[in-house]
């Protein structure tokens, strides 16, 4: 198997996993906000999107996906990956550190 046959392979299971993932998505979303009468549900699915950082969650995922397919097809060097990665990781890092201090803030202004 080829690198190019190989990334073909994992572009395909990617994108598969991508449509099963937003079709749960779309279909708990639609429960959540058809089935709440006073909207308490469908705030309740808003937040945990909002607090789970979904967006830098799967922005980071895509990165490291794009990152490896790269790295497989040898089109950057072992040194931009592993600077990559290492980016990632202060990203990730430093956003965690940030969470819990607005916690910490948060309980103590109430």
């Amino acid at each position: 198997m080829t690198h190019i046959e190989l990334v073909s392979e994992l572009g395909r299971y990617l994108t598969a996993i991508i449509i099963a993932v937003s079709i749960a998505v779309a279909v708990v979303g639609t429960v959540a906000f058809w089935k709440s009468a006073g909207g308490g549900q469908a705030i309740t699915f808003s937040l945990m999107f909002k607090q789970a950082n979904v967006l830098q969650m799967l922005t980071v995922i895509l990165i490291i996906m794009g990152t490896c397919g790269l790295r497989l097809l040898e089109l950057i060097s072992s040194e931009a990956t592993v600077s990559i990665f290492s980016g990632i990781a202060g990203y990730v890092l430093g956003g965690t550190g940030r969470a819990s201090k607005m916690d910490e803030t948060e309980k103590n202004s109430n």
